[in-house]
């Protein structure tokens, strides 16, 4: 630390790592503010004034929705992250920052206070300047004067990945799977790393019991790129001012999710599939950035939040413990000590993709178990009644045939179990869709002589086929068979 005024410097606080910083001129003898030679007024002055032009280094000036902000690298969380102020807040807190230099008047040689914060932004050899602020990963990038957020990968190392993939498998596969499961997990984060400027628009929901190892997916994402990375547990919170998230690429929600709030359940589809984020620092004007974020969400509830039956960027997965204390211990020294972070991000950039699309979500059984947890009203109840819940209130003693079910009957027994207001359009409609009725069948399937319409449903197999192809899903896994 300096004395007199200069309290708030300090000569080590510079961040020789950050690629976006001005590079500032060789510490030579002699310095110039606005084309003319400085003569300090001591030589403290001078010592002060070469300790800030250091401590400033990890400022620059951006332009940030027309307005003008002071950029500054920051680490947070172990990882290194961009802080926005105004110019007025930026002036304010270095006011203590200043040195005296001597200037010629008429009468002589005098004493001239200054606050190196106005010499530094005064300065194009002290300030670096951004027209914009940008989130490339793009490899091909050129820079052309923009602020970048991307640090970059770390390097990658050869050597044997089998810890990472194993883990993966122990994740996933029980005694009775398959690899597939695994396989697309495994080529799912490869494709972000191989393409990390592209829009994932999947993400990766792991869902299963506490301490099954969910989370070190995230963590070992994490470590290939640790400015570029975040996590929370309160979604909702995040998504509000998040302008921490500006700069990353992964980004994992652990129990993060929507607890039935529709609004936030939204807000999850479009932060997955959107090509481009809002990005809303507090007390600052919105700005825009490519969206290339991949999430990776881990919950140990059934029905973390709602997936519909078309859903196409939810890729789910059932877990299982992938290992004891002991287990865990190795792998972390593994992954952090052993360059096994080097090492993984290595095996993902060497991973054969042909053939591989994101978007081909295999409909695992979980997948199948979630959007059956999400089902509105309608859908909850024919589920239910192809379960057989309702054959006793429904008079039905054998479904190996089609039912001819009166109308009236069936919506009443709905009714009961909805907590809504509902309407016998919308429940005759889904029945409908879902089976497959006739063109003019309302019309159609009514008894004579005023006995009351029907519906007619197809023998259980036939009905348990239409319905779980109506959620893009199998028999099996939609029914537990």
């Amino acid at each position: 630390m300096l004395s007199d005024n200069s309290n708030n410097v300090n000569t080590n606080d510079v961040n020789i790592s950050n690629p976006n910083a001005s590079t500032q001129p060789p510490l030579e003898e002699e310095h110039f503010y606005r084309g003319k030679l400085i003569e300090f007024a001591t030589d403290n002055d001078k010592t002060k004034y070469l300790a800030l032009r250091k401590s400033f280094a990890k400022y620059s000036l951006v332009n940030l929705s027309g307005k003008t902000f002071v950029a500054k690298t920051a680490i947070k969380s172990k990882r290194e992250i961009y802080e926005f102020s105004s110019t007025h807040d930026f002036h304010e807190y270095h006011k203590p920052d200043s040195f005296n230099v001597l200037e010629d008047r008429p009468t002589g040689q005098a004493k001239v206070h200054h606050r190196f914060s106005e010499v530094w932004q005064a300065s194009s050899e002290l300030c670096k300047r951004y027209e914009s602020v940008v989130f490339d990963l793009d490899p091909k990038r050129q820079d052309n004067g923009q602020l970048n957020l991307w640090k970059g990968f770390i390097e990658p190392k050869a050597g044997d990945p089998s810890k990472f993939t194993q883990h993966i498998e122990r994740l996933l596969v029980n005694e009775s799977g398959t690899l597939s499961e695994a396989r697309y997990l495994t080529d799912l984060m490869a494709w972000v790393v191989q393409y990390p400027h592209l829009t994932p628009g999947v993400m990766a929901l792991l869902i299963g019991g506490q301490g099954d190892g969910k989370s070190t997916i995230y963590e070992t994402l994490r470590r290939l790129c640790p400015s570029n990375a975040s996590s929370t547990n309160n979604l909702e919170a995040y998504l509000k001012w998040n302008g921490h998230t500006a700069n990353c690429k992964f980004i994992g929600l652990e129990e993060a999710f929507s607890n039935g709030n529709y609004q936030v359940q939204q807000k999850i589809k479009d932060i997955v599939t959107n090509p481009y984020r809002d990005i809303e620092c507090k007390g600052k004007d919105i700005f825009q950035i490519e969206n290339v974020v991949f999430y990776v969400g881990t919950s140990n509830s059934k029905r973390p939040f709602a997936i519909d039956a078309d859903d196409r960027r939810t890729a789910v997965f059932a877990t299982q413990k992938a290992g004891n204390k002991d287990y865990f211990k190795a792998y972390y020294k593994w992954l952090d000590e052993d360059g096994g972070a080097a090492i993984t991000l290595n095996y993902l950039l060497n991973v054969d993709l042909t053939g591989f699309e994101p978007s081909d979500i295999p409909n695992t059984a979980a997948r199948a178990a979630l959007k059956v947890e999400s089902l509105h009203s309608e859908e909850s109840f024919i589920h239910n009644l192809l379960c057989y819940e309702y054959d006793e209130q429904l008079n039905i003693k054998s479904w190996d045939h089609e039912q001819q079910i009166e109308r009236a009957t069936l919506f009443e027994l709905f009714k009961s179990t909805c907590h809504n207001r509902p309407e016998i359009r919308r429940f005759s409609a889904k029945l409908a869709k879902i089976f497959d009725f006739p063109a003019k069948w309302s019309d159609n399937w009514r008894r004579p002589r005023g006995g009351g319409n029907f519906y007619k449903l197809p023998p259980m197999d036939k009905a348990r086929e239409l319905y779980a192809r109506h959620l893009n899903s199998s028999v099996e896994d939609t029914f537990n068979t």
